[in-house]
C-alpha cells in the first residue's frame, strides 16, 4: 500500500501543534513525512499558523490551518487561496471564506502524559505566556492571585520538558486566550493538560464541544471561584485523581492527533 505523503510547514515545527503532529505522523505506518526539498511530492502540504516568517508552502494539495483565529479573524487573506482552509473555532467560520472548515486542536499521547517518577510537589503549574498580549489579561490576573496564596510553578520551558514540568503539579492551570467581549480560543493546552493531570480551566460554553466541566476538568469564571476550587481540590486527593483520570480518558478517546 502506497503511503500518504505529508509535509508540514510552520515558523516553529518544535512547538505545540506542529511538533505534536510530527510525532503523531511518525507513528502512522500509512504516512510518510516529506522534507522541504521534496515538497512537490507531497499529497498534502499543511501550513500551520504561524507562517509569517517562513511563508506559505505548496504541494500537490495545499492546506492552511489558522490556529490563532481569535487574533487574525479572517484577515490573513494572503494564506486563504489554498485547497483546504481550517480554523480552530467553529464560531468564527463566518469571518472566513466559504471553503473554510472547523478543525479543533488535540493532544499527542506519547508526549502529553504524566511522568510518575517526578515528585508532585507544586500546588499549581502553568507553562506558557502570562503577559504580552491582551488575550492573556484574565490569565495573568488569576496567576497573580494564585502566586500570592499557593506553591506555584509558572514560566516557560523547552518543548521536550513540557510534560515533565506539568507533572510536578497537583493541579494544572489554563485560561483560554480571549479578547474582551469576544469568543475565546480553545488552545492546545486545554487538551494537553487533561492528558497530564487535573486541569483547572476558566469555563466558557465553547468548551462543551470537547469536555464536561466538573468531570473531565474543573471550571471557574471568577478568581474567587478558582481559589475556592483550588482549596477544595488540594484538600481532596481522591477527587483530584478522579478528575485527572476522566480528563485523560476523554482526550485519549476523542482528542488525539491520530
Amino acid at each position: 500500500m502506497e503511503k500518504f505523503k505529508l509535509a508540514l510547514n510552520s515558523d516553529r515545527n518544535d512547538l505545540h501543534v506542529p511538533g505534536s503532529l510530527i510525532v503523531a505522523a511518525l507513528q502512522m505506518a500509512e504516512v510518510e513525512l516529506i522534507p522541504k526539498p521534496r515538497w512537490d511530492e507531497a499529497d498534502l502540504l499543511l501550513n500551520i499558523d504561524s507562517i509569517h516568517n517562513i511563508k506559505l508552502g505548496r504541494g500537490k494539495k495545499t492546506a492552511y490551518w489558522e490556529i490563532d483565529d481569535n487574533l487574525h479573524q479572517g484577515k490573513n487573506d494572503q494564506y486563504y487561496d489554498v485547497d483546504l482552509l481550517y480554523i480552530c473555532s467553529k464560531q468564527r467560520l463566518f469571518q472566513y471564506p466559504k471553503h473554510a472548515r472547523w478543525l479543533p486542536v488535540a493532544m499527542e499521547p506519547t508526549i502529553h502524559h504524566k511522568w510518575h517518577n517526578i515528585p508532585e510537589d507544586k500546588d499549581i503549574v502553568f507553562m506558557g505566556s502570562l503577559a504580552g498580549n491582551q488575550v492573556y489579561s484574565f490569565r495573568d490576573q488569576v496567576a497573580r492571585a494564585f502566586q500570592e496564596r499557593y506553591n506555584c510553578l509558572f514560566g516557560t520551558c523547552q518543548p521536550q520538558d513540557y510534560a515533565k514540568m506539568l507533572s510536578q503539579g497537583k493541579l494544572l492551570f489554563n485560561v483560554l486566550p480571549q479578547k474582551e467581549g469576544e469568543i475565546p480560543l480553545v488552545n492546545a493546552r486545554f487538551m494537553e493538560a487533561m492528558g497530564i493531570g487535573c486541569l483547572l480551566n476558566n469555563y466558557n460554553p465553547v468548551l462543551d464541544d470537547f469536555a464536561q466541566q466538573g468531570k473531565d476538568y474543573v471550571g471557574f469564571t471568577t478568581i474567587q471561584e478558582a481559589m475556592d476550587k483550588v482549596d477544595y481540590l488540594l484538600a481532596n486527593d481522591g477527587i483530584r485523581q478522579i478528575i485527572a483520570n476522566n480528563g485523560r480518558e476523554n482526550v485519549l478517546k476523542n482528542h488525539t492527533w491520530e
